[in-house]
């Protein structure tokens, strides 16, 4: 994870285009704190191996809840 810190910041749009979600999204999860970040003066950056992350644990395979027997409903917080 430290080499992940030496590369490029990713800047809001492009966390949002990796994660296929809005540029407005990522600044709220961001400002929930559910998605790391950095502010650069009023820019907010991403760490990609941190986006990677965080999409890897929000947006879960419903197929592979089901393998493991998991009801999506649980998953949700249901």
């Amino acid at each position: 994870m430290v080499a992940a810190y030496k590369g490029d910041l990713l800047t809001v749009e492009e966390a949002a285009r990796l994660c296929s979600v809005s540029p407005s999204y990522i600044r709220a999860e961001a400002r929930a704190e559910n998605l790391p970040s950095r502010r650069a003066g009023r820019a907010c950056l991403f760490v990609p191996a941190e986006v990677e992350a965080w999409r890897a644990r929000r947006f879960v395979n419903r197929k592979t809840l089901k393998k493991a027997g998991i009801s999506s409903d649980k998953w949700n917080g249901g």
